[in-house]
């Protein structure tokens, strides 16, 4: 069993504030002896998009507003009623060195294991569906969390010197 720093329930905060905060915990990550697992809310619906995706193609997409740009990769994430995460993982744990395909799966496990413990019978997609291109929850990747053949669950994540930040919505 391996033990984690901090674990951080937020209250539902501001758009701007949600992408602040996950992005000070990945350029403190390296200060920290362990990851750090935040799970919060939104205060108001708010979209984010990827760190390398164009606002002129994305605002098109949604009329969600504010429209942010998240730390981490992906496409774009309406945020109304999700469940969103951050893990900010340092550079000197063992998770931090796995690619980027092993620690997306291993995350994406422990999730569908919690959900299958409370009765919900979500699995990791076998293949993509890339329907949606750019769009999370139009289409899946693989290994994004499915309920009834349904995308339920996804995660972008950007890995730099001071730590590894996976951010995931569901």
């Amino acid at each position: 069993m391996e033990t984690w720093f901090f674990l951080i329930d937020s209250e539902p905060g501001e758009p701007f504030w949600n992408m602040a905060l996950d992005e000070a915990l990945l350029w403190t990550a390296a200060e920290r002896p362990g990851p750090v697992f935040r799970f919060y809310q939104w205060a108001r619906p708010a979209a984010t998009f990827g760190l390398l995706q164009r606002y002129a193609e994305v605002e098109q997409w949604t009329d969600l507003r504010p429209l942010i740009r998240r730390p981490t990769g992906g496409g774009l994430v309406p945020h109304q009623n999700d469940w969103t995460y951050s893990v900010a993982i340092p550079p000197q744990h063992d998770w931090y060195h796995l690619k980027a395909k092993e620690s997306y799966v291993r995350l994406h496990r422990w999730l569908a294991a919690a959900f299958q413990r409370v009765g919900f019978d979500v699995r990791l997609a076998p293949v993509a569906n890339p329907e949606g291109l750019g769009r999370c929850f139009v289409g899946a990747e693989q290994h994004d969390l499915l309920l009834a053949g349904r995308k339920i669950g996804g995660a972008a994540q950007r890995r730099t010197r001071s730590g590894l930040l996976i951010q995931g919505s569901i």
